[in-house]
């Protein structure tokens, strides 16, 4: 297997909810990022949605330390799949780059306007 069953261990970090932060797998038993270069308002909806969030409202990049794991490389998702499994995914050893992340609504908020 590739591995890409670690997909669905899949967090966001170092926000100030459980549906924000830094998009983040496990892999190894290690958590590392995914590279923002190719990352899409896409592949947002469908983490918030797997993480049992609301909607996304926004993705940013984030600048890491050369230390931090990138374990996605390239992420492309149509907006519709269920978990990041279904997307077109490059993984592991990825080089250094910024590392995406998303703010989801919270759960049970309804954003007056998305986008």
């Amino acid at each position: 297997g590739s591995g890409l069953a670690d997909l669905t261990h899949l967090r966001l970090a170092g926000g100030p909810h459980r549906c924000a932060g830094r998009v983040q797998v496990l892999h190894e038993g290690r958590w590392g990022g995914v590279c923002a270069l190719t990352w899409a308002p896409p592949a947002a909806d469908v983490t918030c949605r797997y993480l049992g969030c609301g909607p996304a409202l926004s993705t940013s990049k984030v600048s890491v330390g050369r230390e931090e794991l990138t374990w996605v490389e390239s992420l492309r998702c149509e907006g519709t799949e269920g978990n990041l499994l279904e997307c077109q995914v490059k993984v592991w050893g990825a080089p250094y780059c910024p590392h995406a992340a998303v703010t989801c609504a919270e759960p049970g908020e309804s954003p007056a306007q998305v986008g």
